[in-house]
């Protein structure tokens, strides 16, 4: 290989890097964790309603760089959109090393997602673990 394909290669993971300072900074949380997630939804007190504004809403606090840099992710991953979204880890939907009661509640979560407009999607593991800067996460993290 070349250089250029090294260097090619290294825009191209730049490019699919989750931006999490900006997200943080456009004022989005990471919730993680079975009880945290459920808790959450359980209780109805965030604003879910249209996770297609969150970025319109969010204008002001976000630089211009970092508005291109999202609308260039929007289409290629979940992770890096500036919306609220429940992320799964791809095998977490009831695997067999979960009891029933984390079965059911890994259930319930998804339904309540789903209920409220949520949208949800199953991602792998080092995706939650970014997201959740490595901390214990249960396969589970709602933003």
């Amino acid at each position: 290989r070349g250089r250029g394909d090294k260097r090619a290669e290294l825009e191209q993971a730049a490019d699919r890097k989750v931006n999490m300072r900006a997200l943080e900074g456009a004022g989005f949380d990471h919730l993680y964790g079975i009880a945290p997630v459920l808790n959450a939804l359980t209780a109805n007190t965030r604003d879910f309603a249209d996770p297609g504004k969150a970025l319109a809403d969010r204008m002001d606090m976000i630089d211009d760089e970092t508005i291109v840099e999202e609308e260039k992710q929007q289409a290629r991953k979940p992770e890096a959109q500036f919306a609220p979204w429940l992320f799964l880890q791809e095998d977490s939907a009831g695997g067999s090393k979960r009891s029933h009661s984390k079965v059911m509640a890994a259930r319930t979560i998804e339904r309540l997602a789903t209920d409220m407009g949520i949208p949800v999607a199953r991602v792998d593991k080092g995706v939650l673990n970014a997201l959740s800067g490595m901390r214990p996460h249960q396969g589970f993290i709602l933003r």
